[in-house]
C-alpha cells in the first residue's frame, strides 16, 4: 500500500512552484519524468497576461480606456501572446540546440520555457494589490502631485528593485531549464539562448528594413 501511495504521489514529492526557485535542474528533470505538459499552456497565459500588464504600463493604456478594458485587452492579448511565443520559441530553442548537441523533443522544450516563467508569474503578488490600490492611475500617464508621490513613490521603488532581482533570476532558471531539458551544459544552453537573440534581432531588421526603405 505504501509503495502504491508513493508511486502515485510521485509528483507531489517536489512543488516546483517553490523548488525551481532553488533547484531549477532537478525540478525541471522531475517535471519532464513525470509529466512535460503539466500546466504548460496556463502558464503561458499567466505569464502572457503578467508580460501584457507591464505593456499596458509602459504604453499609458489607462490614458485612453477605463479599468476594466485595460484588464480585459491584457487577457487577451497575454493569453494569446504567450501562447505564439511558448510554441514558436520552444521550437526554435529546441531545434537550435539540437544543433548543439541537445536532446530535448519539442514537447520537453516546451515544458522548459513555460515553467521557467514561474518568477513571472509570481510578480502578480506585486500586481494584484498595486491594481487594488491605484485601480487605472497605474496605466495613467497623469503626472502626480507632490502629496501622493511622497507615499506611491516609495513602494514603487521597492517594486522595481523587486523586480530587477526577479528578473535576473527568472534568467538563472531559464538557462538551467534549458539545459536540463536539451541534457548539456549551462554554457551550452547560454550558447543556445544568445544564438535566438540573434536570429530575432536579425529576422526583426530584415523585417522592419522594407518598410524603413519605404518609408524614406
Amino acid at each position: 500500500y505504501m509503495q502504491g501511495w508513493q508511486e502515485k504521489n510521485t509528483e507531489l514529492l517536489h512543488d516546483p512552484w517553490f523548488s525551481i526557485w532553488r533547484n531549477p535542474r532537478e525540478t525541471m528533470r522531475e517535471i519532464l519524468d513525470v509529466d512535460p505538459n503539466r500546466y504548460v499552456l496556463l502558464l503561458a497565459v499567466a505569464a502572457g497576461f503578467i508580460e501584457a500588464l507591464e505593456w499596458a504600463t509602459e504604453q499609458h493604456l489607462g490614458d485612453d480606456y477605463p479599468l476594466f478594458v485595460v484588464l480585459l485587452i491584457c487577457a487577451l492579448a497575454g493569453a494569446a501572446g504567450g501562447l505564439l511565443f511558448l510554441h514558436i520559441g520552444a521550437w526554435v530553442m529546441q531545434r537550435i540546440g539540437g544543433w548543439l548537441g541537445g536532446k530535448a523533443s519539442f514537447v520537453d522544450m516546451r515544458a522548459a520555457m513555460a515553467w521557467s516563467t514561474v518568477p513571472i508569474i509570481w510578480t502578480s503578488l506585486f500586481w494584484l494589490p498595486a491594481i487594488a490600490i491605484f485601480g487605472n492611475r497605474l496605466f495613467q500617464s497623469t503626472d502626480l502631485e507632490l502629496p501622493e508621490m511622497v507615499w506611491i513613490i516609495p513602494p514603487l521603488v521597492v517594486v522595481a528593485i523587486a523586480a530587477i532581482i526577479i528578473g535576473i533570476w527568472a534568467l538563472y532558471i531559464f538557462i538551467n531549464c534549458v539545459a536540463e531539458a536539451h541534457r548539456f551544459s549551462v554554457w551550452h544552453a547560454l550558447l543556445t539562448a544568445f544564438l535566438v537573440f540573434i536570429l530575432v534581432v536579425v529576422t526583426a531588421i530584415v523585417i522592419a528594413l522594407p518598410f524603413e526603405l519605404l518609408a524614406a
